[in-house]
């Protein structure tokens, strides 16, 4: 899985909507927003992390290999109205999906290596 982290909602709807363009399902992008009621004007993903939020994506985000500070710092950007958008798939996929979250202004972007 890889996560990338948006400061800016107009970067993320772009990134969305660059991998839905490349063929990658709804149900295995997640997008994560402080705010829920957000979350479903800019996506229908479907994703193991969508929604997923406070405590939980902490937790998450940390089984999955992030150091403590990538996590706090994750953590408080999407306090801030940042968006977290994860893409998990086949492994193969992984790099492309890095590419497109970071070409379209992801301020973080990490391929998750722990169990999620």
């Amino acid at each position: 899985m890889v996560v990338g982290l948006f400061e800016n909602i107009d970067h993320a709807e772009i990134a969305l909507n660059n991998l839905a363009e490349a063929q990658f399902r709804n149900k295995d992008i997640s997008v994560v927003m402080a705010d829920k009621s957000q979350v479903k004007t800019i996506s229908v993903g479907r994703g193991p992390l969508s929604g997923d939020f406070n405590i939980r994506i902490a937790k998450t985000l940390g089984r999955g290999g992030l150091s403590e500070s990538d996590v706090e710092n994750c953590r408080n950007l999407l306090m801030k109205g940042a968006v977290l958008i994860a893409v998990s798939g086949p492994a193969e996929s992984d790099d492309a999906a890095a590419e497109m979250l970071a070409d379209n202004g992801a301020v973080f972007v990490s391929e998750l290596t722990g169990s999620i």
